[in-house]
């Protein structure tokens, strides 16, 4: 990767009429934008890039994340995953709401230039002249002090990351090459601490419940065709937080039939992916579906059934709305 330093534009316009209506009071982001429009420049990085090759990210851009994701306390997966989904963060990089972001691993690459070139200080001594030269900080204090901290921490972040994503892909290689071993000897924290659970998502089912009392299996009640919806969309784990206090809503025709929170769950996401694949590889894109909370219609007195013209709304706090339409089987 080459550096060729542009000059730092204007937020879009797009991107300050959307960010300041969700943000009125703005966010610290927004507010590090507004008073220092050009906090990092591309000329304080050209040392560490040469000069021909394929140009790469802004540096100025990545230093900003990297600072961002120190006072947040993120991965560089969950940085670059709030890149392209935070429109705060958009503002502060003054990207387009459209901008897709970059791979996590440029946030890694990035790093391993100001360890390389022995400059793991850059970015907290730019950060500090430019405050002086505002007069936010005085020109001798203790905060000459904090970099020696902040040096140590762009180490350490650089290494755990380095030492997670090891894991990760040794993990990753051992699913692939022996899962039955695997099944064997991992415990349920496992499959939540790597990240083997891509993201989230609500499902409705739709069971044909006289089909399903055909027998003791439920397998053909609930393998119709156009019965599983599944979506809005998928939200990842970093985007879900803590499952637990998230409400799941499902409503026929507006009306509240089901009810709970995520907590009251019988067993946990790691026991439930655990307990399946003791019984079936599970396999890159496999989903599970965890199950419902009480409120079925089959079970209610008088049974409450679903007809042609209803609408069911599965709703979880987090995740999204999946909104479908019951129509009537074709002859």
């Amino acid at each position: 990767m080459s550096l060729h330093p542009e000059p730092i534009g204007e937020v879009p316009a797009e991107t300050a009429c959307v960010s300041r209506a969700a943000f009125p009071k703005g966010t610290l982001v927004t507010r590090l934008r507004d008073e220092f429009s050009a906090l990092y420049q591309d000329e304080d990085f050209r040392r560490f890039y040469p000069a021909p090759g394929q140009p790469g990210l802004a540096p100025w851009r990545l230093a900003l994340v990297t600072v961002f994701q120190f006072l947040e306390q993120l991965s560089d997966r969950q940085a670059a995953d709030a890149v392209r989904g935070r429109i705060d963060w958009k503002y502060a990089l003054g990207l387009e709401l459209t901008d897709p972001g970059f791979h996590f691993s440029v946030l890694t690459e990035f790093r391993a230039r100001l360890v390389a070139g022995g400059a793991e200080h850059l970015l907290l001594d730019t950060m500090l002249e430019r405050f002086k030269a505002r007069g936010l900080v005085k020109a001798r204090g203790k905060q000459r002090t904090d970099s020696t901290h902040v040096l140590g921490a762009v180490h350490d972040l650089h290494l755990l990351e380095l030492v997670a994503e090891t894991l990760r892909a040794a993990l990753d290689d051992l699913a692939a090459a022996v899962p039955d071993w695997l099944r064997e000897v991992a415990q349920p924290a496992w499959f939540e601490r790597y990240g083997h659970v891509a993201g989230f998502a609500c499902y409705n089912d739709g069971s044909v419940r006289d089909f399903q009392r055909h027998t003791h299996q439920f397998t053909p009640g609930k393998n119709f065709p156009d019965t599983g919806a599944f979506g809005p969309w998928m939200v990842t784990p970093d985007e879900m937080g803590e499952i637990g206090p998230q409400r799941l809503q499902t409503r026929l025709n507006g009306q509240v039939v089901q009810d709970a929170l995520l907590s009251q769950m019988i067993f946990g996401l790691p026991q439930q992916i655990e307990y399946c694949s003791t019984f079936t590889r599970l396999e890159p894109g496999e989903v599970i579906v965890t199950g419902t909370p009480g409120g079925v219609g089959a079970r209610r007195t008088p049974p409450l059934w679903m007809k042609p013209g209803d609408t069911v709304e599965v709703e979880i706090d987090g995740v999204g709305l999946l909104r479908n339409p019951v129509t009537q089987e074709a002859a």
